[in-house]
């Protein structure tokens, strides 16, 4: 990341739009849910691709997501609840039932996102609910 950072700024000069990406919001979640002094190297690998976030890291951003929502009041906009549905949907297809049933426990939390993980006999999935 670094080198790529030393590159952008020594062509950056050429460049007129700076490397814009899309927004993911879950990244946001995530930045704010690890404060400055407690993120280690793998926090870094997430920020440059959300496919290698671990299990572990993304129960810590989906909790403090549920705990913003529960104690703030927290609106969600639909492209906020688009990028947090796809992120679950990775970690649920990597079929962990610890991780699973955690998600599961989070019941408000999924009515929120309007999801629900059901067990289709090969495995666990998001279905979205009918509103």
């Amino acid at each position: 990341m670094y080198l790529k950072n030393s590159l952008k700024s020594q062509l950056g000069k050429y460049v007129k739009e700076k490397d814009p990406k899309p927004i993911n919001h879950f990244i946001e979640f995530f930045k704010a849910a690890y404060p400055e002094n407690s993120r280690r190297k793998d926090f870094t690998w997430v920020l440059m691709d959300i496919n290698s976030i671990s299990e572990e890291q993304a129960w810590t951003t989906l909790t403090y997501i549920n705990r913003e929502f529960l104690s703030n009041s927290m609106e969600l906009s639909s492209a906020e609840k688009k990028d947090i549905i796809e992120v679950i949907k990775k970690l649920i297809a990597k079929g962990n039932v610890k991780f699973i049933n955690n998600m599961k426990s989070l019941k408000q939390f999924t009515d929120i996102l309007g999801i629900n993980i059901i067990n289709d006999g090969k495995g666990f999935k998001v279905k979205h609910k009918i509103i």
